[in-house]
C-alpha cells in the first residue's frame, strides 16, 4: 500500500496549492494544453499497473490506507481534467465539464481495475477500490465545479478601449504586432498610436485583457455602416486556448454595425485555409469570389490580394472596399 503515500501526499498538496490563485493563474496561462491531466494520468498508470514502481518501505500505514489514496489519486485526475477542459476556452458549461470528468475518471478506475486482474500481477480487482474512485471523482469534480463559480470564471477574456493609461500597457505588444504582419500588411507602430489617441480619429485601439493583463489589441475603424477590424493580434504564448475567439465574440457583441476585417486567401497555406476556418466558426461570411486589393501603406511596399470578411452577409463588398481604400488607407 505504502506505494500511493508519496502520491497521494504530492496530490494533495496539489489541492492545498488553490489558495495561491495568482500562482496558479500565472501557472494556468502558460502551460500546454490537458497537462495536467496527463502527468496526473501517467502517474496513476505507474502506480497501478506497474509490478513494483516504489521500493520497499518498512513504514506502516493506517488501514483503509489504500482506499484514501484511490480516492484522492482518481480525485486528482477528475479535478485535473475539469481544469483542463476549463482552461481551454471553449464555450462548454462548468456542469458539463464536471460531468465529464468524473465520468472518464470512474471509467478510469474501472478499467485499472480490470487491468490489474487481467495483468496477473499478483493485485486482486476489489469493489472497494472502484468505490473509493468513483467517490473520489465525482467529490473533486464537484468541488471544482463549486470553486469554479469563485475562480475560474474570473479568468475570462475581456476587451476595454484604451484610454490615455492604457497604452504605456499596451506598448509591450509592440515586438508582437511587428512578428505578426509581414511588412506589406502592417500599419506603422507610432501611427497607430497617433491615430487611436486622437479624440477626433475613427481609429480605435481594443486592449484585449486576460486577469487584469493585456495578452493582445485589436484596432478597428468606425465607418459609416461597419467597423472594420484593420490588425487583430494575441500573444503567441496564448494562442490556442480560445482567447482569440472570446475576445473577437466580445469586440462584435460592442458594435450594433456589422464587423468587417481582411484575411489572407486560402490558396497560401494551412495558416490561412486555418485563419478563413476561425473567422467563419464566429459567424464571419468570407466574400471568396469579390477581387480584393489591399493598398500598400507606404511607398515602395506592394498592394496585397486578400479575402474580405463580415459578419453580415448584406453587406456589399464593393461598397466595403471602396470605403476602406478612402477612408482607411487614404487612396482616391
Amino acid at each position: 500500500m505504502n506505494r500511493f503515500g508519496a502520491f497521494g501526499v504530492t496530490s494533495l498538496n496539489f489541492f492545498l496549492l488553490l489558495r495561491e490563485m495568482k500562482t496558479i493563474t500565472s501557472i494556468l496561462l502558460v502551460s500546454p494544453p490537458y497537462i495536467f491531466s496527463l502527468v496526473i494520468l501517467l502517474a496513476i498508470c505507474w502506480l497501478t499497473l506497474v509490478p513494483k514502481p516504489l521500493p520497499d518501505s518498512d513504514f506502516q500505514l493506517f488501514p483503509g490506507a489504500d482506499k484514501v489514496a484511490h480516492f484522492i489519486m482518481f480525485g486528482a485526475f477528475s479535478g485535473a481534467l475539469f481544469i483542463d477542459m476549463m482552461r481551454a476556452e471553449k464555450k462548454r458549461k462548468p456542469y458539463l465539464c464536471a460531468l465529464f470528468a468524473a465520468g472518464i475518471s470512474i471509467a478510469l478506475g474501472a478499467s485499472v481495475e480490470y487491468l490489474q486482474e487481467a495483468m496477473c500481477m499478483g493485485r486482486s480487482s476489489e469493489p472497494g477500490d472502484v468505490i473509493a474512485d468513483s467517490l473520489g471523482a465525482v467529490c473533486a469534480s464537484l468541488l471544482f465545479f463549486i470553486v469554479d463559480k469563485n475562480y475560474f470564471r474570473r479568468s475570462l477574456t475581456e476587451c476595454k478601449k484604451c484610454d490615455s493609461e492604457d497604452y504605456s500597457r499596451i506598448d509591450r505588444l509592440k515586438n508582437i504586432y511587428i512578428k505578426s504582419f509581414p511588412e506589406a500588411e502592417r500599419r506603422d507602430w507610432n501611427d497607430i498610436i497617433s491615430r487611436s489617441r486622437s479624440e477626433n480619429s475613427p481609429m480605435n485601439m481594443t486592449m484585449v485583457i486576460l486577469d487584469g493583463a493585456p495578452v493582445g489589441f485589436i484596432t478597428s475603424w468606425d465607418l459609416k455602416n461597419s467597423v472594420y477590424i484593420e490588425h487583430f493580434v494575441i500573444d503567441p504564448a496564448l494562442r490556442n486556448r480560445g482567447i482569440g475567439a472570446k475576445a473577437l465574440k466580445r469586440f462584435c457583441d460592442d458594435y450594433a454595425k456589422p464587423v468587417v476585417l481582411e484575411a489572407e486567401p486560402e490558396s497560401l497555406g494551412e495558416d490561412a485555409k486555418r485563419r478563413i476556418k476561425f473567422y467563419k466558426r464566429l459567424g464571419f461570411y468570407a466574400f471568396s469570389d469579390f477581387n480584393y486589393i489591399q493598398p500598400p501603406y507606404k511607398k515602395g511596399l506592394p498592394s496585397v490580394p486578400l479575402i474580405l470578411l463580415s459578419s453580415s452577409k448584406t453587406l456589399n463588398p464593393e461598397e466595403i472596399s471602396s470605403e476602406l481604400h478612402r477612408t482607411v488607407y487614404e487612396q482616391d
